[in-house]
């Protein structure tokens, strides 16, 4: 809890040979946005299909830039976010 308080570093991880780099885009690395946590409730009224869901989000996984909803953000040697 102190490390919040006074700035100090966690150890980075150790990258994994296996790891996917990903380029975050340039609005999703402001400075600002660090700081900035949000939280959304979604509220459903008919029950969902937990196949379809499952299935759907595997499928958004697969296409473009929709991966970087399943990565490990961390900050590079320069601080910029990479994945």
């Amino acid at each position: 809890m102190m490390r919040l308080f006074f700035g100090q570093k966690p150890a980075r991880p150790a990258t994994i040979p296996t790891d996917t780099i990903i380029s975050m885009h340039s609005f999703d690395d402001v400075s600002l946005y660090r700081s900035i946590v949000a939280d959304f409730t979604l509220r459903f009224d008919d029950v969902l299909d937990p196949e379809k869901l499952s299935a759907a989000l595997v499928r958004l996984m697969e296409l473009g830039n929709w991966r970087k909803l399943g990565a490990r953000l961390r900050i590079n040697v320069k601080d910029i976010l990479a994945q």
